[in-house]
C-alpha cells in the first residue's frame, strides 16, 4: 500500500495533463493560423474594394479627358487643361499623392507632376492593368519609389487601372495613381484588433470548455484508477493465498503418498509374520501325518495352505516396493517393467526416450504403482496379451500409457476396482492427469500425465 500511494502522489505530467497541454498547443496554433488568415484576407478584401471605388471614380472622371490623350495625333491641350483643373480640387487634390496616363506602348502621355529623369513603373502591374484588370497593392511608408518624398512618409494603394475606348470597351491605356491610405490603413489595424480579439475569445472559450471536460474525465480516471489499484491489491492477496494453500495441498498430498507407502510395507510386513508364519507352521503338521486316511485327506488342506501361502507372498511383494529412492524416472520405470517379467515370465515391450527428464520421488512411486498395476490388470483379465508401456514428453508434461489387448470393460458402467481408483486419486492428488480407455476391438488403455518440475 505504501508503494501504490507513493506512485498516486508523484505523477508530474500524467496522462490528463499531458492531454491537455497537448490540446492547448494544437489548439492555440490553430487558431494562431486561422487568425492570420483571417487577417491577410481582411486586408486584401479593404484594399480591393478601395481600389475598385478610386478606380471607378478615376474612370468616371479622368476617362473622357484620358480618350483624347490615348488618340494619337489629336490636339490634347484643352484635355490637359481640364485635368490640370480636376488634379487641383476636390477629392483628387487631396487623396491622390501620383497620377499617370500610360498609352499601350508604355510612354507616359499625361502627370500634373514633373516626370523624373528615370521613369519606374511596375511591369507586372501594367501588364495585368493592359490585360483588362484592376491592379492594387498596399504599400507602407517609404516603400514606393514612383511618387515624391514627402509622399512616401505615409502608406499608399497603389492602383493600375485599364482606360477603355468609349462605345467599344476596348483597353486603350491605363491609369496609375496612388491613394493616400492613411485612412484605410487605421481602418485594417482597427479589423485586425477586431478579428484576433474575437479569435482570442473563441479561441479561450473552447479552451474553458475542454479544460472543464478533461478535469472531470480526469478525476474519474484518477477514482476508477485508485479502485482498480484497490481491487488489484486484493486479488494479489488472495492469489498469494490460493499460491500457499496450494503448496500446502501440495505438501499434504505427498505426505499421504509417503504415508501410504509406509503402510503398504508395514502392511506387508504383517502379513509376512504373522499368518504366513501360521500357515507354514499348519503346513509342517499336516506333512506329517503318516495314514493313508489322514494322509489322503490332509493332501488336500495343504495343498490349499500352499496355495494360500503362495497367494499372500504375491500381495506382499505387490504391497511392498523396491527401494527406489535417488534413482532417476527412467530406471524406476524399467524397475517396474522388469519386477513384471520376473513375476511372469512374459516380455513387455517398453518404447520410452533415451532420456527423461527427473521426478521428485512422490511421482516416481506413482509411476511405480501405475505400471505395476496396469501390467497386473493386463496379465489379470488380459493374460498378458498385446501389453506394452510407452513413455513420452509433451511440452511440459511426462506421458505414461499401459495398453493391452484384452476385451475390454465399459468405463462408464463397471467398476474400476480399488487399484484403479487409488491410482486415480493418487494421480489427481499430485496434480496430474488419469484417464482409462477400454473397447473390445483395442482393450484397455491408461493413460497418465505429470507436470514435469522447473529446474
Amino acid at each position: 500500500m505504501p508503494e501504490a500511494n507513493l506512485h498516486r502522489n508523484h505523477r508530474p505530467f500524467d496522462l490528463v495533463r499531458t492531454f491537455l497541454i497537448a490540446a492547448s498547443v494544437i489548439l492555440l496554433s490553430g487558431m494562431g493560423v486561422m487568425g492570420l488568415w483571417v487577417s491577410e484576407r481582411i486586408e486584401e478584401a479593404a484594399s480591393r474594394k478601395a481600389a475598385v471605388i478610386a478606380a471607378l471614380y478615376v474612370d468616371g472622371v479622368v476617362a473622357p479627358y484620358a480618350q483624347t490623350l490615348l488618340r494619337p495625333g489629336g490636339d490634347t491641350t484643352e484635355a490637359r487643361a481640364r485635368l490640370d483643373a480636376s488634379m487641383a480640387r476636390g477629392l483628387m487634390s487631396r487623396q491622390l499623392m501620383a497620377f499617370k496616363i500610360w498609352n499601350l506602348d508604355g510612354m507616359v502621355v499625361y502627370s500634373p507632376a514633373p516626370l523624373p529623369e528615370v521613369e519606374t513603373v511596375d511591369r507586372e502591374a501594367l501588364l495585368v492593368a493592359r490585360s483588362g484588370q484592376v491592379y492594387s497593392e498596399l504599400k507602407a511608408a517609404g516603400d514606393s519609389e514612383a511618387v515624391g518624398s514627402l509622399a512616401r512618409q505615409v502608406p499608399l494603394l497603389e492602383v493600375y487601372a485599364p482606360v477603355r475606348a468609349a462605345g467599344t470597351g476596348q483597353v486603350i491605356g491605363v491609369v496609375e495613381f496612388y491613394d493616400d491610405a492613411t485612412a484605410l490603413q487605421v481602418e485594417l489595424q482597427d479589423a485586425r484588433s477586431d478579428s484576433w480579439i474575437l479569435v482570442g475569445m473563441v479561441t479561450l472559450t473552447m479552451l474553458s470548455i475542454l479544460f472543464v471536460v478533461i478535469a472531470r474525465g480526469g478525476r474519474l480516471i484518477d477514482s476508477q484508477r485508485l479502485l482498480l489499484q484497490d481491487q488489484v491489491l486484493k486479488l494479489s492477496t488472495l492469489l498469494d493465498q490460493n499460491r500457499e494453500l496450494a503448496r500446502t495441498v501440495d505438501a499434504s498430498n505427498r505426505r499421504a503418498a509417503d504415508l501410504n507407502e509406509r503402510f503398504l510395507r508395514r502392511l506387508s510386513a504383517d502379513i509376512h509374520d504373522g499368518p504366513l508364519q501360521l500357515l507354514a507352521f499348519a503346513s509342517l503338521r499336516l506333512s506329517d501325518r503318516t495314514s493313508a486316511e489322514e494322509h489322503n485327506g490332509s493332501s488336500e488342506g495343504r495343498e490349499a495352505v500352499v496355495g494360500a501361502m503362495t497367494e499372500l507372498r504375491q500381495i506382499c511383494r505387490g504391497l511392498t516396493l523396491p527401494e527406489i529412492e535417488g534413482l532417476d524416472t527412467a530406471a524406476v520405470i524399467r524397475r517396474a517393467v522388469q519386477a513384471h517379467e520376473r513375476q511372469t515370465g512374459r516380455t513387455i515391450p517398453l518404447l520410452m526416450p533415451v532420456e527423461l527428464p527427473a521426478l521428485p520421488n512422490a511421482e516416481n512411486i506413482c509411476l511405480y504403482r501405475v505400471i505395476q498395476e496396469g501390467l497386473n490388470n493386463a496379465e489379470r483379465h488380459a493374460e498378458g496379451r498385446g501389453a506394452d508401456i510407452e513413455v513420452c514428453r509433451v511440452d511440459e508434461t511426462l506421458v505414461v500409457r499401459v495398453r493391452d489387448s484384452g476385451k475390454g470393460f465399459n468405463v462408464r458402467t463397471d467398476e474400476h476396482g480399488l487399484g484403479l481408483q487409488g491410482l486415480r486419486e493418487r494421480v489427481i492428488g499430485l496434480g496430474g492427469e488419469f484417464h482409462v480407455t477400454a473397447t473390445s476391438a483395442e482393450g484397455t488403455v491408461i493413460t497418465v500425465q505429470l507436470a514435469i518440475p522447473f529446474t
